[in-house]
C-alpha cells in the first residue's frame, strides 16, 4: 500500500495530513482515504453480473473470488508446501484448482448443469420476446429451469453419498435404488 499512498501523505507543521486526489490538504480520515483510493481503481464493466440486488452477499463474494481466480485452491498453496500432493477433495482424481473445481471436476457437473440450464432458458426467453413477441414472467423461466434440472436428475443413476442426499433434499426428490424419484 505504501506506493499507493506515498503521494497522499504530507507533513504540515509537524503533523501528518492527507492530500486528496483534487490536491486539497485535509486532516487524515479513513473516509477520505477510502474515497481517494477507491476512485483510483479501474472499474470492472461486468460487475453487475455478480453484484446485484437479490443475491446473497456471501454468494456474490464467493462468485467474485472465483471469477478473479482468487480462491486459495491447493494449486496455489502448492508453492508453500511443494512436497504435499494436492488432490481435489471432491473427486479425489486430480489436482485441485479453480478450473478443475468449477469446470472439470465430476462433482461440480451438477453446478454446470444448473448454469447451463439458466443460460439456455434465459436465451430462449430473450429470443421468444424478440422474435415471437411472447413473454414469460421471470418466475416461470425459473420454474422451467427447476423442472429441467429435476427431470435431468431423475435420469441419472448415482451412488449413495451425503452429497446425493443433499441434492435430493434441495430439489425435493427422493433417492431410491440408486435413482432420484419424485417425492
Amino acid at each position: 500500500m505504501r506506493h499507493k499512498i506515498q503521494d497522499h501523505v504530507v507533513i504540515v507543521n509537524g503533523s501528518y495530513k492527507w492530500k486528496t486526489n483534487n490536491g486539497s490538504v485535509v486532516n487524515y480520515s479513513t473516509q477520505q482515504v477510502w474515497r481517494d483510493l477507491k476512485s483510483n481503481r479501474s472499474k470492472v464493466e461486468w460487475h453487475h453480473v455478480i453484484w446485484f440486488k437479490g443475491l446473497k452477499p456471501k454468494h456474490a463474494f464467493i462468485l467474485w473470488l472465483a471469477t478473479l481466480h482468487r480462491f486459495n485452491t491447493q494449486d496455489r498453496m502448492q508453492s508453500w508446501m511443494p512436497h504435499m500432493q494436492m488432490i481435489c477433495p471432491l473427486c479425489e482424481k486430480t489436482n485441485d484448482s479453480v478450473n478443475h473445481l468449477f469446470f472439470q471436476c465430476d462433482y461440480s457437473g451438477f453446478n454446470r448443469l444448473v448454469l447451463a440450464a439458466c443460460v439456455y432458458f434465459i436465451w430462449q426467453e430473450r429470443n421468444a420476446r424478440l422474435f415471437r413477441h411472447q413473454k414469460k414472467a421471470a418466475t416461470k423461466v425459473g420454474e422451467d429451469v427447476q423442472n429441467y434440472i429435476r427431470w435431468k436428475l431423475l435420469s441419472l443413476k448415482v451412488k449413495n453419498s451425503s452429497a446425493v442426499k443433499k441434492v435430493a433434499e434441495l430439489w425435493n426428490l427422493k433417492w431410491v435404488d440408486n435413482r432420484f424419484k419424485f417425492v
